[in-house]
């Protein structure tokens, strides 16, 4: 499990064993580090970490625990996520003047701006099938924020829903349906639709808002 603690003081990323309860901490400094994404093996952890002031995305290696640096660029980069294949990266980057989605490899070499369209484009998460990156993305024409998706390649950009104000978008694990959290009811709760946007419907919860979902992947025994 990753995390950010304050209780160095700054906050620092910290990784924990679960069966073991060892833990290690991967930066230091009064930098803000955030945890990305999990690599499908389970070998690799992207992040985003504040150096000088500015926010770059990193990969850790669990196994040679070294620190790979993949964007250097004046924009702030956050949001790293990895592609089911484990050799891509989806991110968000202002470096163009606004929140934008982009894919990169994991050499960081030339990264591609995918999304065009509106001024605000974040959250991405990346289908299981690898075919195309859900995000939250902000329309120009009336300036309302919906669910996105989009082909690795920047084509294909189709609206799903998502009315009120939604946030982290999550795929099912087979690919299917999209789970995300939404004020369109009031409080912020957790809505859930098909892949195409439809059958869109919530998931009512009792008790505080809803922040951020995580869907649950079972294996049959």
């Amino acid at each position: 499990m990753a995390y950010t603690s304050y209780r160095s003081g700054n906050p620092n990323l910290y990784v924990r064993n679960l069966l073991t309860g060892a833990e290690e901490r991967l930066t230091s400094g009064a930098g803000l580090a955030m945890a990305g994404s999990w690599s499908p093996d389970g070998r690799y952890l992207s992040l985003s970490h504040t150096i000088d002031g500015n926010s770059e995305i990193f990969v850790y290696d669990t196994k040679s625990k070294q620190m790979k640096r993949i964007t250097n660029d004046w924009g702030i980069d956050v949001s790293p996520r990895f592609a089911p294949d484990g050799k891509r990266l989806a991110f968000v980057s202002d470096r163009s003047g606004s929140p934008q989605i982009y894919v990169t490899d994991l050499q960081g070499s030339a990264p591609i701006r995918l999304t065009y369209e509106g001024r605000y484009n974040t959250a991405p998460t990346w289908s299981p099938r690898n075919d195309v990156i859900a995000f939250v993305g902000r329309a120009d024409e009336d300036r309302s924020l919906g669910v996105y998706t989009i082909r690795p390649d920047g084509s294909g950009q189709t609206r799903l829903g998502g009315g009120g104000s939604p946030d982290a978008p999550i795929w099912a694990p087979n690919g299917r349906f999209v789970m995300y959290t939404s004020t369109q009811g009031g409080s912020r709760q957790r809505h859930m639709m098909r892949e195409d946007g439809q059958a869109n419907y919530l998931l009512p919860a009792s008790g505080p808002a809803c922040l951020t979902s995580q869907w649950v992947a079972r294996t049959a025994r």
